[in-house]
């Protein structure tokens, strides 16, 4: 007989590196599964995931939602890194207001003790939540897999699964969360990690069991070791309008909430390339993040200039994107065809090393002179961003000169750096491939 499984689909993101990977084609072969997701995205969902041994259910509110928010923000406080530290101060500069300031500062402070986490743990515990009783009573799960870890409806349903004596495995959502967006408010039966160096993290910053915790690679980056989805140069820049004698600037925005900057800095380098007769042969391909804003129009509309906004838009939020498989191998094809990435604080420069594509991460504000708490640089001393900045394989330009700069110079030096972007792989992806699988297995065997 077929055990029922629960999955979490918290997001776009999510639903990228779970549905569109081995791991739901191996689970689905093996369970009953139950994806739970948020309304507006449920018809969605069914319409490309539901079938006979598959259901999708909207994701339960919670019995006490007030704290559940609550804990959430003070639970986050808690975790003691530098980078959450560089996020109370940013808080802080941005909109004032001291007590609240001061109670965060306090909670950081705190959160470096072992025993104060432990007593967080057991008050969550201890709070009652029957969100889920009504979905496992229908589905009776023999396992729950929650592939987040920093949402509340991760932890919620962690806490059923303890109450029903369901075992419980859980997967962060990224590489940077454990030390910017995760507080355990409780710990899984099993543990899956992406790299080494978050399996260390998960013992060092929670006290996690090291002997439950599973290094297993990125699901999402699989795709990567498939040569057959590149699609030749002709191909690819056919498809964009692009002269395939040209090279190609990936200019990866990262959206006005992390990058409020990013028209200001493209535009100074627009403005360069079309005034310099000397400077190389250039497309700049623009590829906002899915889920943040970025305003086109204040872009300078030129020949070698192109947006190429990925994804589809569920509802009418940026929210609700979602990937498709065509978005995903259209992902590898940009990253392959890249010859410079420029991106701030961004996942892409992990993958762009995968395909060895020089690396520029901006670390100036366009036209604005601000304070480091406020300044896009802090975001380069926070705890996740070290290996990169360290490894020598990826260049912060603090300028707009030296941005110009480094991009000349990778167009004219590609091998630049390489040996930084081997590290790079090195430390924080490891093995490329086979991660859906090893996923799907762990999960299979823990729920035996």
């Amino acid at each position: 007989m077929r055990k029922t499984l629960f999955i979490t689909i918290y997001d776009g993101a999510i639903a990228k590196n779970v549905l569109r990977t081995d791991i739901f084609t191996i689970l689905k072969n093996r369970f009953n599964l139950v994806l739970f997701v948020s309304e507006e995205k449920c018809e969605y969902y069914k319409r490309l995931y539901a079938s006979d041994t598959v259901c999708v259910e909207v994701i339960p509110k919670a019995t006490s939602p007030r704290f559940e928010r609550m804990f959430n923000v003070l639970a986050l406080s808690m975790l003691h890194t530098h980078t959450v530290r560089a996020k109370i101060n940013f808080s802080f500069a941005n909109s004032g207001g001291r007590l609240k300031y001061w109670l965060r500062v306090l909670a950081w402070y705190a959160g470096q003790f072992r025993l104060v986490h432990v007593i967080m743990r057991w008050i969550y515990t201890c709070a009652p939540d029957r969100s889920f009783d009504l979905f496992f009573a229908r589905y009776s799960p023999g396992a729950v897999f929650v592939p987040n870890m920093i949402s509340e409806e991760d932890f919620r349903l962690i806490k059923s699964a303890r109450r029903h004596g369901v075992v419980s495995i859980g997967m962060p959502k990224s590489w940077d969360n454990l030390t910017s967006k995760t507080f355990f408010n409780i710990f899984p039966d099993w543990m899956m990690v992406q790299n080494a160096l978050m399996k260390e993290e998960v013992i060092g910053l929670f006290g996690y069991p090291r002997e439950k915790v599973e290094v297993v690679g990125f699901p999402q980056f699989d795709i990567y070791s498939t040569k057959s989805v590149i699609h030749t140069r002709q191909d690819f820049c056919a498809g964009l309008g692009i002269d395939p004698r040209h090279k190609i600037v990936l200019y990866a925005a990262a959206g006005h909430q992390l990058a409020p900057h990013d028209e200001e800095v493209l535009t100074q380098l627009i403005a360069h390339i079309d005034q310099d007769a000397s400077f190389p042969k250039v497309h700049i391909l623009v590829r906002p993040h899915p889920k943040y804003a970025f305003d086109s129009s204040r872009v300078p509309r030129r020949p070698f200039v192109s947006i190429d906004r990925p994804g589809t838009k569920v509802s009418g939020s940026l929210i609700s994107w979602e990937f498709n498989d065509a978005d995903i191998v259209h992902l590898a094809n940009s990253l392959a065809h890249a010859d410079v990435l420029v991106s701030t604080v961004s996942t892409l420069n992990i993958e762009g090393a995968i395909f060895d594509v020089p690396l520029i991460s901006i670390g100036f504000d366009g036209n604005a002179a601000l304070p480091p708490e406020l300044s896009c640089i802090r975001y380069y001393t926070y705890d996740h961003m070290r290996p990169l900045v360290d490894s020598g394989g990826m260049t912060v330009a603090r300028s707009a000169g030296e941005l110009i700069e480094y991009v000349q110079q990778y167009l004219t030096n590609p091998s630049l750096h390489g040996l930084g972007r081997k590290n790079i792989i090195q430390k924080l992806v490891g093995q490329i491939g086979e991660s859906g699988r090893r996923v799907a297995e762990h999960i299979i065997q823990k729920s035996s």
